[in-house]
């Protein structure tokens, strides 16, 4: 079974990977970031996605990041947030 799981990942991987290749690098990033934060944001307790406002995602992550401590989905939320904003300070300096 773990087998089977494994070769299923990879398919998956190389889907991804396929549909990927179709964007810039760039967008590519951008994509990736927003899948983080779309699966950090679902794996954070007491977060209430639809309720958070550009405004006020740092401070909701951060907020969470105190209360919790380090968990998979605040990190892949930071992660995301990292990575789209390394993308807009790299636009600026282009």
């Amino acid at each position: 079974m773990d087998d089977e799981k494994l070769e299923i990942k990879d398919e998956l991987v190389g889907e991804i990977i396929d549909i990927l290749s179709k964007c810039f690098f760039k967008d590519k990033i951008e994509v990736l970031a927003n899948v983080f934060l779309t699966l950090g944001f679902n794996e954070m307790s007491g977060i209430d996605v639809e309720s958070i406002r550009p405004s006020t995602l740092y401070k909701e992550v951060l907020a969470h990041v105190k209360k919790h401590g380090d968990t998979l989905g605040n990190t892949l939320t930071r992660q995301g947030l990292v990575l789209l904003s390394w993308l807009e300070t790299g636009e600026k300096d282009e």
